[in-house]
């Protein structure tokens, strides 16, 4: 089934809202993700979903986290 952009962004957008992932299911997502096809992956992959920009940003935290804890080590 092929769905255009806005009926895409509607259904990232439900699972945004809705369906709240452990980092466990997260990783799962993200392989299962990569086992798609090229062209299904790249059609899953355009959606920047907000739990995408939640690990990003996690990931930042925790990255500025460890650089200060090892900071004050050295010191």
């Amino acid at each position: 089934m092929e769905l255009n952009s806005a009926r895409a962004h509607l259904i990232a957008s439900f699972f945004d809202q809705y369906l709240i992932l452990n980092e466990e299911e997260e990783e799962q997502l993200e392989k299962d993700i990569k086992s798609l096809d090229g062209k299904e992956a790249m059609k899953v992959m355009e959606l920047k979903t907000a739990w995408e920009v939640k690990a990003e940003e996690r990931g930042i935290e925790k990255g500025i986290e460890k650089g200060k804890r090892d900071a004050t080590r050295q010191h």
